[in-house]
């Protein structure tokens, strides 16, 4: 989903946020947000934890071992496995069903306790090379993004430097004292550190340098009302090339900070100071790049928030004359390394192309594929013009890996029927679940009926914390930009029971119904389909959607296409469906996407659209002319809050159509009468009712539902706090929500393809929410039954 706030079960918190925000707005100082940090989440929580798979962090097959790492700050633990069917409380319906498991691994176990190694940096392995004793240059491309005491980025939350000064490593070889380091100081000024046995110095200029505002403000922000901040979206980054000299003849060292351009600007520094030092220590710590350490690289904490762009090391004191070609591009003699961040975009790996081939890796996955110093706004496509993107872009907040230890392993029995379960962790009265899902075994179906568990969406809210900084694709860096990946190596705590029922609470009473109606279901993921293809999915005769499948990988979605194009039939329960288009790693425990040209919480910067891990562009489906109408028959049309931190209350019931009356079609409202509301009732997502509400979608043949879609039922009339997708809009206009916009309202279709298949979409979120309503005695729950019995049925489809 694509909303005005950050994360929906967070209303409490949020509202908190938009009053600091509001407040910070009027005193104009620097802004400061209240939010839980992942570390302080983990410790308030007590226990949490993670799963491990053998090929995917969440699934695992009869017969395979899944392992569980888990972090509890007290003496012990308890384990219960259970298999979940619902995870919804509410007394209104089935409550919480979680079916107990006898286990090896149930029990106690001791507990120890384990926080987040957050923040993005670059480590090379020490060598010979790299201990510089004596005269050497440092340079590098710099964009940062919190600079201490600045009030330019006013997307800086209080978590960053700009609330809490410390210095940030930029290129740094240091341990207890000794050796080298170029930083930006506690006031976000250029520093150099030397260090040897017996003495030490440090060198600063004594401007601090401007901060680059990173991405757009979008909703919540307005940075634009300080001048010396405008426009922050649409200036290229505010690059500065930044050198550090030491001769150790005389013990001078030279430090130039000069902002990109020949504009003058008060933060451009030369400066040259003498030292008593002649000689350095030499230590066998890496060096690393966008960070810091004092002992060594476990001490490390001074991690560099913004882009760096070609750092390079010289094992001589560079002149005025080739300082200045290095900063053009050019060679200068004496070269160690030159870190070339453009030669393996989307990887891990960092080439050095000196002769010392002095390689390094990257760690938590800065962001690559980003726009280097050299951009000049003519080209978007990393591919085709690979150095004008050879920066990385650190956060002191990024993780792609909590790398914990295992704690416990448990064994799938060979013949566990397929489903959903979980590692139940107890602690001093702190619950923590740790879903999985048990597959069905290799190359066969175990059952007539797939339910795909949108997994991808699971990864894309994961929090791990609160609101802005909860580690999801919804919340935002501490320099502003948004999450551009997310991991699911980490403790996710929104796949745990709740009373407000969105995506994997949601999807439990879909598997609860399937349960109560004895229906047998093989559960997939995201991720298995994504690596299997279609392949996985016509081993059914009917695969059902999750309520909010709203990511989708070109893997993931072919697959799709592939199916219902050759006879498979598809149920889409839900709604804002294959909308963002996603990449994931190829081990399935990252996502990557890049938000722009839709409803979004943040916008990818400028000319960085493309997915790094695949290269190809992001944003959403629909600006690739794949829309989700292609595939679904429907596709997102609106959403359901009111204001910025609300959402409606209740949602619109459906109407049939008159077209629902063909033979072809009349299946579907089997048993429901001519002017009957459908989902005229409270239900588990909105108490005051609605089976049409949250996000919702609308058929358009415009948009490329085909013609053979045929439209059963729709809901119209929502309140005012539902509000057209703003990609929909060419203008502003006069029809700008519910009650008088015809593109609010949701649509019920039916699609015929070509080759037999058939897609039945209900166009909602909330449809899901419905079913359990009254024992499941209710409309929602019979139409779903109509469709669910016609499509198991062998004969062919009107």
């Amino acid at each position: 989903m694509r909303r005005r706030t950050w994360l929906l079960a967070c209303a409490v918190a949020i509202a908190a946020v938009v009053a600091a925000v509001t407040l910070a707005m009027e005193s104009r100082p620097t802004l400061v947000l209240a939010l839980t940090t992942p570390d302080q989440s983990l410790r308030r929580h007590v226990v949490s934890g993670y799963a491990t798979g053998p090929r995917f962090p969440w699934s695992v097959q009869p017969g395979q071992t899944i392992s569980f790492h888990v972090s509890c700050f007290a003496r012990d633990y308890r384990v219960q496995m259970v298999r979940l069917f619902n995870l919804d409380p509410n007394p209104r319906g089935p409550g919480l069903v979680a079916q107990p498991l006898a286990a090896s691994t149930d029990g106690l176990h001791p507990g120890h306790p384990h926080l987040l190694p957050m923040g993005s940096y670059i480590t090379v392995p020490d060598s010979p090379r790299l201990r510089l004793q004596h005269s050497f240059t440092i340079t590098a491309w710099i964009a940062p993004t919190t600079i201490p005491g600045s009030t330019l980025n006013p997307l800086a939350t209080a978590a960053t430097p700009v609330g809490s000064p410390r210095w940030q490593g930029l290129v740094t070889k240091w341990a207890q004292g000794e050796g080298y380091g170029l930083y930006l100081d506690s006031r976000g000024r250029l520093a150099l550190r030397l260090g040897s046995p017996r003495s030490s110095a440090t060198v600063a200029t004594g401007t601090p340098l401007r901060p680059w505002v990173p991405s757009s403000p979008g909703w919540i922000w307005d940075a634009t009302q300080d001048p010396r901040s405008v426009s922050p979206q649409m200036t290229v980054a505010r690059w500065y090339f930044v050198a550090a000299t030491y001769d150790a003849t005389n013990g001078v060292v030279t430090l130039v900070q000069a902002p990109q351009g020949q504009t003058p600007d008060p933060t451009r520094v030369r400066l040259i100071r003498p030292t008593s030092l002649r000689e350095l220590g030499a230590n066998r710590a890496p060096l690393l790049i966008a960070a810091g350490a004092t002992t060594g690289a476990a001490s490390r904490t001074q991690d560099f928030n913004g882009k760096i762009d070609n750092p390079r090391l010289y094992g001589r004191a560079l002149t005025t004359r080739q300082l200045q070609v290095v900063a053009a591009g050019g060679s200068a003699p004496g070269l160690v390394a030159n870190w070339d961040f453009s030669r393996t975009i989307g990887s891990s790996a960092i080439v050095d192309t000196s002769a010392n081939h002095l390689d390094g890796r990257a760690v938590n996955a800065p962001t690559s594929g980003v726009a280097g110093h050299s951009w000049d706004g003519n080209q978007s496509d990393f591919a085709a013009a690979p150095e004008q993107y050879s920066a990385l872009y650190f956060h002191q907040d990024d993780l792609s890996n909590a790398d914990w230890p295992v704690s416990f392993a448990f064994h799938v029995a060979s013949g566990t029927p397929s489903g959903v379960y979980a590692a139940v962790l107890t602690a001093d009265g702190h619950k923590f679940y740790i879903p999985y899902f048990v597959t069905p075994p290799p190359a066969r179906a175990t059952a007539r009926i797939a339910l795909v568990l949108p997994t991808y969406t699971y990864l894309a809210y994961g929090s791990t914390g609160s609101g802005a900084n909860g580690l999801s694709l919804y919340s935002y860096h501490v320099d502003g930009s948004g999450d551009i990946y997310t991991s699911a190596l980490r403790p996710i705590g929104t796949m745990q029971p709740t009373m407000s029922p969105r995506n994997f609470s949601g999807d439990m009473e879909l598997v609860y119904w399937l349960r109560q109606h004895r229906f047998r279901v093989d559960i997939l993921t995201d991720q298995n389909v994504n690596q299997m293809g279609s392949a996985l999915l016509e081993r059914y005769r009917v695969v059902i959607t999750g309520a909010h499948p709203e990511y989708a990988t070109s893997a993931l979605r072919h697959a799709y296409v592939s199916y219902v194009d050759h006879g498979g039939r598809l149920m889409y329960l839900g709604g804002d469906g294959f909308y963002w288009v996603a990449a994931a790693s190829r081990s399935g425990s990252e996502m990557e996407v890049r938000r722009f040209g839709g409803t979004e919480p943040w916008r990818t910067a400028p000319g960085e659209g493309r997915l790094s891990m695949t290269g190809e562009e992001g944003g959403l489906w629909s600006s690739r002319g794949l829309t989700p109408q292609q595939l679904l028959g429907v596709g997102f049309t609106a959403q359901g809050y009111g204001g910025v931190a609300g959402r409606a209350s209740g949602g619109r019931p459906y109407l049939r159509t008159p077209a629902s009356f063909r033979p072809g079609v009349s299946f579907i409202l089997r048993g429901i009468g001519r002017h009957q509301p459908i989902g005229d009732y409270y239900n588990f997502y909105y108490p005051a009712g609605g089976a049409a509400g949250d996000e919702i979608d609308r058929a358009s043949y415009t948009l490329g539902s085909p013609a053979d879609t045929i439209v059963v039922a729709s809901a119209t009339g929502f309140s005012d706090q539902y509000l057209a997708a703003v990609e929909g809009l060419n203008e502003t206009g006069p029809l700008p929500s519910g009650p008088n916009d015809p593109l609010v309202r949701a649509d019920m279709a039916y699609t015929r393809f070509r080759g037999g298949g058939a897609v039945f979409a209900v166009g909602s979120i909330a449809w899901d929410s419905s079913l359990l309503y009254d024992h499941s005695n209710n409309d929602v729950s019979r139409v779903t039954r109509n469709v669910l019995d016609r499509f198991l049925a062998g004969a062919p489809l009107g």
